[in-house]
């Protein structure tokens, strides 16, 4: 009698391959239906903003947008690099999500894309990645131009009482102006002793000890891993209002701020 349980695998039989096509759909699958429910009624009341809407999103994809991909037609993609920290173009000029294809990819910075067409998308998104940015406003002035006339802008930025930059104080919103008014470049260290000070490693291990990240921080420009700006709700506001940009939300969901806005 065969004495193999039902959990075991038989000496002749092989594991499922991890490089398989099946195995990566299935993995690709799963980890969307979980997003999808986590964050679907994060955004119930905004569905019409997206739903069978053509989209760009700058610094993803990022998983708290699950639902609003499958309910829009299209949503292209841009990235810094083909190579950041957090995403790796593949073989294809398609800008995809756990495996499901949203649309193009622009490798470009947020502070000029200039090879995104003006007023192209229904809505914009960015998750996490403005305060990658040091110079936010000149940035969102990009988001703002390739969005058509009455699309949305939705800005989402971690809250720091709940991560590494809790002991750094927000930044002004006169600040990030002058920023943008002197034309700061995506070089521009000038936070960085202040972060060296306050950053709470503790929080955040992939930065190493002291000085692993200090010498990642000196090589911003190449992987753009420090948060030049710490924003609040005030900050924010003043923005949107500054670009010209009607608030219709302010969230605050998943330790994070959301600012949904209309062009």
């Amino acid at each position: 009698p065969d004495q193999t349980r039902p959990d075991q695998t038989r000496p002749d039989q092989t594991r499922p391959d991890r490089h398989s096509w099946l195995y990566r759909w299935s993995k690709n699958l799963a980890r969307r239906c979980v997003h999808r429910f986590r964050y679907k009624d994060l955004w119930k009341n905004h569905s019409e903003l997206f739903s069978r809407k053509h989209g760009l999103e700058i610094g993803g994809p990022s998983p708290i947008f699950a639902p609003i991909y499958y309910s829009c037609s299209s949503c292209d993609g841009v990235n810094f690099s083909a190579n950041t920290t957090w995403w790796t173009k593949d073989d294809s000029q398609a800008y995809s999500y756990s495996g499901k294809t949203l649309g193009s990819v622009y490798i470009a910075d947020a502070v000029d894309m200039s090879c995104v067409e003006s007023e192209r998308y229904d809505f914009v998104l960015s998750s996490n990645n403005l305060e990658h940015i040091a110079n936010p406003i000149k940035a969102l002035k990009e988001f703002v131009r390739a969005a058509k006339t009455g699309a949305s802008i939705v800005i989402i930025v971690p809250d720091k009482r709940y991560m590494f930059d809790h002991r750094r104080e927000y930044t002004s919103f006169e600040h990030m102006v002058s920023d943008y008014e002197n034309d700061t470049l995506e070089t521009d260290l000038t936070h960085l002793p202040e972060i060296l000070e306050l950053h709470d490693l503790a929080m955040d291990p992939p930065a190493g000890d002291l000085e692993n990240f200090r010498r990642r921080s000196e090589h911003n420009y190449e992987n753009r891993c420090l948060h030049h700006h710490v924003f609040c709700e005030d900050s924010l506001r003043k923005i949107f209002g500054y670009l010209g940009l009607e608030v219709i939300d302010f969230l605050e969901a998943f330790h994070n701020y959301i600012i949904i806005g209309r062009k």
